[in-house]
């Protein structure tokens, strides 16, 4: 496994935001964007990318976020929370990036920060990935941690209580374009976005068995990967 410069530069910014959430200053949270920065050299520097850019524009990115967040309505719940659910036979797993609600606790949240990539508004609505987020928030697996994983995916410590809590109250996702500052409501998702779902992870799965795999439209995603000059 390799590791290129824009998927190393959006590590560390990832880095420097989860303190920030958890209630650190500016400066300390830009400061743990660097010291994560500068603790590698990346095997590869993807094309227009430079050093000096991305170490300026990370600090940009810490700046402009908390200057324009609304810390005094929100209620932050978890950051980068590792999650892993049931789906079918199958199971789901990612990382939401920020979790959170408001004081009345009658609207959950959840974020992805994207360093990179833009938002295509003409196809957001079918975006798997916020597909998977929004799904998961409604399994108790995602709040009270996956029977026998644990260790790697714990839940909340309150993840009971929060599970009752949240059961049917309404969800938003964001893609949040971190070089705009621009958090992008990615539309409702219901009964068909998660049929939807599941064709393609039973495709998957079947690639994986019969060790065939062929692009297609749901290949879209590729257009985002940091692998996608190779």
């Amino acid at each position: 496994w390799k590791t290129g410069s824009s998927a190393h530069f959006g590590s560390s910014v990832h880095a420097g935001l989860e303190l920030l959430h958890n209630g650190s200053t500016v400066d300390e949270a830009i400061a743990e964007f660097i010291r994560y920065f500068d603790s590698i050299v990346p095997d590869y520097w993807n094309r227009r990318t430079k050093y000096t850019t991305f170490k300026d524009l990370g600090q940009t990115m810490i700046r402009e976020y908390a200057a324009t967040y609304k810390w005094t309505e929100h209620v932050t719940l978890a950051t980068e929370f590792r999650f892993m659910i049931p789906f079918g036979e199958h199971e789901l797993s990612g990382i939401v990036d920020h979790m959170y609600t408001n004081h009345n606790m009658d609207r959950l949240y959840l974020s992805d920060f994207k360093t990179g990539a833009k938002p295509n508004l003409d196809t957001l609505h079918l975006d798997i990935q916020m597909t998977s987020y929004w799904y998961a928030s409604y399994q108790k697996e995602f709040w009270c941690g996956y029977p026998g994983e644990e260790e790697k995916y714990t839940g909340l410590e309150n993840g009971e209580e929060l599970y009752e809590i949240f059961r049917d109250v309404p969800r938003t996702v964001y893609w949040y374009d971190l070089r705009k500052n621009q958090a992008v409501d990615v539309g409702p998702r219901g009964d068909f976005d998660v049929a939807r779902m599941y064709r393609l992870v039973e495709q998957i799965a079947r690639a994986v068995e019969f060790e065939v795999f062929v692009p297609n439209i749901s290949a879209e995603s590729c257009y985002f990967c940091d692998h996608k000059d190779i």
